[in-house]
Protein backbone atom coordinates (compact mmCIF):
# COMPACT_ATOMS: atom_id res chain seq x y z
CA UNK A 1 0.00 0.00 0.00
CA UNK A 2 1.13 3.74 -1.09
CA UNK A 3 -0.08 6.74 0.67
CA UNK A 4 0.29 10.27 -1.53
CA UNK A 5 -0.70 13.57 -0.92
CA UNK A 6 -3.66 13.78 -3.50
CA UNK A 7 -2.20 17.39 -4.78
CA UNK A 8 1.43 15.55 -5.70
CA UNK A 9 2.21 15.55 -9.15
CA UNK A 10 3.17 12.10 -10.36
CA UNK A 11 2.30 9.67 -13.93
CA UNK A 12 0.61 6.85 -13.93
CA UNK A 13 -0.86 3.39 -16.46
CA UNK A 14 -4.40 2.44 -16.11
CA UNK A 15 -5.02 -1.40 -17.58
CA UNK A 16 -8.37 -1.17 -19.00
CA UNK A 17 -10.80 -4.06 -20.71
CA UNK A 18 -12.88 -2.56 -23.13
CA UNK A 19 -14.81 -3.76 -25.65
CA UNK A 20 -17.18 -2.21 -28.62
CA UNK A 21 -17.90 0.59 -30.66
CA UNK A 22 -16.97 4.13 -29.02
CA UNK A 23 -17.19 7.78 -29.81
CA UNK A 24 -13.79 9.40 -28.57
CA UNK A 25 -14.19 13.07 -29.61
CA UNK A 26 -12.58 14.26 -32.98
CA UNK A 27 -10.63 11.14 -32.95
CA UNK A 28 -14.66 9.13 -34.20
CA UNK A 29 -15.83 6.11 -33.87
CA UNK A 30 -13.08 3.39 -32.69
CA UNK A 31 -14.03 -0.33 -32.05
CA UNK A 32 -12.37 -1.55 -28.91
CA UNK A 33 -11.69 -5.19 -28.02
CA UNK A 34 -9.53 -6.40 -25.45
CA UNK A 35 -6.98 -4.80 -22.97
CA UNK A 36 -5.38 -1.71 -23.58
CA UNK A 37 -2.81 0.24 -21.15
CA UNK A 38 -3.16 4.15 -21.31
CA UNK A 39 -0.47 6.58 -20.26
CA UNK A 40 -1.72 9.88 -17.85
CA UNK A 41 0.43 12.75 -16.34
CA UNK A 42 -1.23 14.10 -13.46
CA UNK A 43 1.44 17.20 -13.54
CA UNK A 44 -2.02 19.84 -13.25
CA UNK A 45 -2.47 21.80 -10.13
CA UNK A 46 -5.00 18.66 -9.30
CA UNK A 47 -1.94 16.77 -9.27
CA UNK A 48 -2.99 12.93 -8.32
CA UNK A 49 -6.55 13.89 -7.20
CA UNK A 50 -6.91 12.76 -11.08
CA UNK A 51 -6.80 9.41 -10.53
CA UNK A 52 -9.79 9.43 -8.26
CA UNK A 53 -11.82 10.81 -10.95
CA UNK A 54 -11.22 8.17 -13.39
CA UNK A 55 -11.91 5.73 -10.46
CA UNK A 56 -14.74 7.30 -9.85
CA UNK A 57 -16.17 8.20 -13.39
CA UNK A 58 -18.74 5.16 -13.56
CA UNK A 59 -20.27 5.57 -10.35
CA UNK A 60 -21.30 9.89 -11.26
CA UNK A 61 -24.08 10.06 -13.18
CA UNK A 62 -23.67 11.46 -16.89
CA UNK A 63 -19.45 12.94 -16.05
CA UNK A 64 -18.13 15.05 -18.64
CA UNK A 65 -15.84 14.24 -21.10
CA UNK A 66 -12.86 15.82 -20.79
CA UNK A 67 -10.29 13.21 -22.22
CA UNK A 68 -10.34 10.75 -24.70
CA UNK A 69 -9.93 7.93 -21.51
CA UNK A 70 -13.24 9.37 -20.53
CA UNK A 71 -14.63 7.17 -23.29
CA UNK A 72 -13.49 4.07 -22.07
CA UNK A 73 -13.68 4.34 -18.35
CA UNK A 74 -17.47 5.03 -19.19
CA UNK A 75 -17.52 2.01 -21.57
CA UNK A 76 -15.46 0.14 -20.26
CA UNK A 77 -13.43 -1.77 -16.78
CA UNK A 78 -10.52 -0.09 -15.21
CA UNK A 79 -8.85 -3.03 -14.11
CA UNK A 80 -5.72 -1.66 -12.09
CA UNK A 81 -3.63 1.31 -11.95
CA UNK A 82 0.13 2.08 -12.02
CA UNK A 83 0.65 4.90 -10.04
CA UNK A 84 4.07 6.98 -9.80
CA UNK A 85 4.61 10.17 -7.77
CA UNK A 86 7.12 12.47 -9.43
CA UNK A 87 7.54 16.58 -10.61
CA UNK A 88 9.62 14.82 -13.59
CA UNK A 89 7.03 15.31 -16.96
CA UNK A 90 8.07 11.08 -17.76
CA UNK A 91 4.77 10.67 -19.47
CA UNK A 92 6.02 10.97 -22.91
CA UNK A 93 9.18 8.70 -22.37
CA UNK A 94 7.00 6.33 -20.32
CA UNK A 95 4.33 5.69 -23.57
CA UNK A 96 7.91 5.68 -25.62
CA UNK A 97 8.90 3.26 -23.61
CA UNK A 98 5.14 1.16 -23.42
CA UNK A 99 5.47 1.29 -27.08
CA UNK A 100 8.92 -1.12 -26.79
CA UNK A 101 6.80 -3.70 -25.92
CA UNK A 102 2.67 -3.44 -26.60
CA UNK A 103 1.25 -2.23 -29.97
CA UNK A 104 -0.46 1.64 -30.34
CA UNK A 105 -3.77 1.02 -30.20
CA UNK A 106 -4.84 4.80 -32.04
CA UNK A 107 -2.67 7.61 -33.49
CA UNK A 108 -3.85 10.39 -31.63
CA UNK A 109 -5.49 9.14 -28.58
CA UNK A 110 -4.62 10.79 -25.38
CA UNK A 111 -1.50 13.15 -27.24
CA UNK A 112 -3.54 15.97 -28.44
CA UNK A 113 -0.97 17.88 -26.27
CA UNK A 114 2.25 16.60 -26.93
CA UNK A 115 4.32 15.13 -30.12
CA UNK A 116 3.87 11.54 -29.22
CA UNK A 117 1.73 9.10 -31.67
CA UNK A 118 -0.31 7.66 -28.90
CA UNK A 119 -0.91 7.63 -25.02
CA UNK A 120 -2.78 4.29 -25.64
CA UNK A 121 -1.26 0.87 -26.15
CA UNK A 122 -3.29 -2.57 -26.79
CA UNK A 123 -2.15 -6.11 -25.07
CA UNK A 124 -3.20 -9.68 -25.67
CA UNK A 125 -4.21 -10.11 -22.14
CA UNK A 126 -4.53 -8.88 -18.52
CA UNK A 127 -0.98 -10.60 -18.29
CA UNK A 128 0.78 -9.07 -21.05
CA UNK A 129 -0.21 -5.41 -20.47
CA UNK A 130 1.13 -5.73 -16.43
CA UNK A 131 4.31 -6.88 -17.32
CA UNK A 132 4.25 -4.36 -20.00
CA UNK A 133 3.59 -1.62 -17.91
CA UNK A 134 6.01 -2.33 -15.19
CA UNK A 135 8.69 -2.97 -17.72
CA UNK A 136 7.96 0.36 -18.69
CA UNK A 137 8.13 2.14 -14.74
CA UNK A 138 11.17 0.10 -14.22
CA UNK A 139 13.33 1.62 -17.62
CA UNK A 140 12.73 5.06 -16.24
CA UNK A 141 13.86 4.13 -12.63
CA UNK A 142 10.77 5.75 -10.85
CA UNK A 143 8.91 4.46 -7.32
CA UNK A 144 5.27 3.33 -8.63
CA UNK A 145 3.12 1.29 -6.81
CA UNK A 146 -0.38 -0.87 -8.32
CA UNK A 147 -3.69 -0.65 -6.93
CA UNK A 148 -6.77 1.32 -6.74
CA UNK A 149 -7.28 4.61 -5.20
CA UNK A 150 -9.81 3.70 -2.56
CA UNK A 151 -10.61 7.36 -1.30
CA UNK A 152 -9.48 10.37 0.85
CA UNK A 153 -8.67 11.45 4.36
CA UNK A 154 -8.34 14.58 4.51
CA UNK A 155 -5.48 15.18 1.53
CA UNK A 156 -4.29 11.89 1.77
CA UNK A 157 -5.77 9.00 -1.11
CA UNK A 158 -4.61 5.74 -0.52
CA UNK A 159 -3.36 2.88 -3.29
CA UNK A 160 -4.34 -0.57 -2.47
CA UNK A 161 -3.30 -3.52 -4.34
CA UNK A 162 -5.54 -4.96 -6.10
Amino acid sequence: MMTFAMHEKGLYLLLLEVHGLLQVGKLGTLLFDGWYVYVGSAQGPGGLKRLQRHFDYRQRSHPPMRWHVDALLAAGALRDAIVGVTTDRLECGLADAVSETLTPAFKGFGSSDCGCATHLFSAASAGEAREASWRAVVSLGFAATSGRVTGSKSDQNVVERL
